[in-house]
C-alpha cells in the first residue's frame, strides 16, 4: 500500500482543552477518556443481548477494557492488532458459557 493509499483520519471536532490547544488536559489522556467511554456506552446499551463485542484499543487501555468487560458480565480475550501491534491492540468481550454456581 503506498502513502497515498493510506487512510487519514482526524477529530470531527478539536479537542480545546487539551495540552497542545493551550488546555489544561493532557492529550493521550483525554483521547483515550473519550475512546474508552464511548466503547462503555455501547456496551452499556447493548444490555443482556448482545453475545459478543469487538474493539481496537490503544495497547495501554487493555486492562481498563478487561474490567469493562468484567463490570458487565463478558469475558475478555485480546491480541496485537496486526496493523500496528506495538500500539493496538483487538480486544473481544464474549458472554461466559460457564453456569452460575448454584446458590
Amino acid at each position: 500500500m503506498s502513502d497515498a493509499d493510506e487512510a487519514e483520519y482526524g477529530l470531527v471536532m478539536p479537542f480545546v482543552v487539551c495540552a497542545s490547544d493551550g488546555g489544561p488536559y493532557d492529550d493521550a489522556a483525554f483521547v483515550a477518556g473519550c475512546r474508552f467511554g464511548h466503547d462503555a456506552e455501547k456496551v452499556k446499551l447493548g444490555g443482556r443481548d448482545v453475545q459478543s463485542w469487538g474493539f481496537v484499543v490503544m495497547t495501554p487501555m487493555v486492562p481498563q477494557y478487561d474490567l469493562l468487560a468484567m463490570h458487565h458480565d463478558f469475558v475478555m480475550t485480546s491480541e496485537p492488532w496486526e496493523d500496528h501491534p506495538d500500539e493496538w491492540t483487538f480486544v473481544t468481550f464474549a458472554r461466559s458459557t460457564e453456569e452460575p454456581p448454584d446458590a
